[in-house]
């Protein structure tokens, strides 16, 4: 992950292993059969919130949220 600033320029960049966990059942929607996934990812600049859907035939997912806090 990369965010920018409004020059173009790196201001937080990320790459690191993380780990996809089960979401809780409240955080989970019923729009669709498939599973709900988090990801979540902290260090000392910033934080990262992901929220995935699984695709219901293939093994993809689909980022229905992503909150990016930068401190």
């Amino acid at each position: 992950l990369t965010v920018w600033d409004e020059a173009r320029q790196p201001f937080w960049c990320v790459s690191a292993p993380v780990v996809m966990t089960k979401a809780s059942r409240d955080t989970v929607s019923y729009d669709s059969d498939g599973g709900s996934f988090s990801i979540l990812y902290q260090d000392s600049e910033g934080r990262v919130e992901m929220r995935l859907k699984q695709m219901e035939y293939e093994e993809q997912y689909f980022v229905v949220n992503l909150v990016i806090y930068i401190a």
